[in-house]
Order: C-alpha cells, then sequence, then structure tokens
C-alpha cells in the first residue's frame, strides 16, 4: 500500500471518532454517516438504534423523572464499546465501498466528458455537402458508408474493454455482457442488453445514444434462396 492510499484510508476513517470519543452520546452520528455515504440501509438502521438512548435522553430531560434519563445514559455507555467494535468490523466493507463507489462515479465523468468532447469535435468537422461532393461510399473508398453509424460501440462486435467505456458500465458488467451475448448468441437491441445487465433507465437512455446493434458474429446474413437453383426459360405454347 503506497503512501497515497494510506492518507486516503485514514481520512476516510475519522468518522469512527464519533464512535470512539463521545462515551456512546453520539456513536450514532459515525454510522448515519457511513450510511448515508455508500447508502447502505444496515449501516442506517444501526445508527437508528444507538441514536435511540441519545433520544430518550432528550426527551426526558425535565419532561420524565432522572430514573429515564439515568437509565438511558447506562445505556447508552454500555453499548458505547459495541458501537467500537462495529466500527472497526465494516471499516474495511466500508473503504471498499466507497472506493468502488469512487470509481464508478470517475468512469460517468469521463465518459460525459468523451461524449461532450465528441459532440463538439463532430460540430467543428461536419463537411459542408455540395454538387460535387455526391459520389457514393463505393466509387469512393475514402468516404465512409453512412448506412452504418460512426462513433458508436456495436454491442454484439465490442470487446470487453471498449464495453466497459460505456456509461454505468465497468470491467465487471463489461465480461457479464460478453458471457450474457455468448449466452443468448447475441443482443437484439439496446433495450435487450441493458435487460440482460438491469442496468437502471438513465443509463439506458444514455446508451441508446453511444451504441448500435449489429448482426452477430458467426450468423449468416442472409439465408440462400431455394428458387435460385431452379433456372430455365418459359415456354408459351
Amino acid at each position: 500500500m503506497n503512501e497515497e492510499s494510506k492518507y486516503w484510508e485514514l481520512w476516510n476513517s475519522l468518522w469512527m471518532g464519533w464512535a470512539l470519543f463521545t462515551l456512546g452520546i453520539l456513536n450514532w452520528v459515525s454510522f448515519f454517516y457511513i450510511g448515508i455515504r455508500v447508502r447502505q440501509r444496515k449501516w442506517v438502521l444501526a445508527g437508528i438504534g444507538y441514536a435511540i438512548p441519545f433520544v430518550v435522553m432528550m426527551i426526558s430531560e425535565g419532561v420524565l423523572s432522572d430514573v429515564y434519563m439515568d437509565l438511558a445514559a447506562g445505556v447508552a455507555v454500555a453499548l458505547w464499546p459495541v458501537s467500537i467494535i462495529h466500527a472497526m468490523l465494516i471499516r474495511r466493507e466500508y473503504l471498499e465501498r466507497l472506493r468502488y463507489r469512487n470509481q464508478i462515479i470517475n468512469r460517468e465523468l469521463e465518459d460525459l466528458r468523451k461524449q461532450i468532447l465528441r459532440e463538439y469535435e463532430g460540430k467543428r468537422s461536419a463537411p459542408s455537402v455540395g454538387p460535387d461532393s455526391r459520389t457514393s461510399p463505393s466509387a469512393n473508398p475514402s468516404v465512409p458508408d453512412s448506412s452504418q453509424p460512426s462513433g458508436l460501440v456495436d454491442l454484439n462486435t465490442a470487446s470487453e474493454e471498449e464495453l466497459a467505456t460505456l456509461p454505468g458500465m465497468n470491467l465487471i458488467l463489461a465480461k457479464l455482457a460478453v458471457r450474457k451475448r455468448l449466452e443468448k448468441g447475441g443482443f437484439t437491441s439496446v433495450d435487450d442488453f441493458a435487460d440482460s445487465l438491469e442496468l437502471k433507465p438513465h443509463i439506458r437512455v444514455r446508451l441508446k445514444k453511444l451504441a448500435t446493434v449489429g448482426k452477430p458474429q458467426g450468423q449468416d446474413i442472409e439465408a440462400p434462396d431455394a428458387s435460385a437453383g431452379q433456372r430455365g426459360r418459359l415456354v408459351d405454347f
């Protein structure tokens, strides 16, 4: 582990201070913080459990007898070492979840930057169409075929690395997509691709702008015509 990684883990472990140094009064803050940050309901529920003695203490002050306040304070102090052990046990899982979530966010930002760059470059490099430019793709090899969408990733032929560059994708999902593609014999549409990976709706919308579905590899392009071999002349008697 390099020094930068050590500092990152130390910085993202400061939340444990609420469990270590508050005598069990504010230990619930730690679990609320990490649960909300990495969207884990189990840690938010743990924070609610640790917060019950604190809430009882606040309510009982000036309203209920001192017995309830003392009882709540005793429970909070008793749960203090429990919350410390709990925080130490989940620290590694929290850091891994946080690291993975940051990678997803950085990848989505990078994909957005690439998409914006492609849009601006496309506007600047768009050729003007004139009378002399009416040349078919077959007559001029340098002119790309307009029947094929340019700049789109073919979901049926793309490699794992190419699939991983798409919005909402990573290497793990790319490997799963390739396996699904082999099992299904190819995807029939972008929606079929998204359904196979259970992608979210907003990711599906972005994929339709950046991906296409071509003919699966290894599949015949066109079935042979059965009447092709029946050649002859029709004689009118």
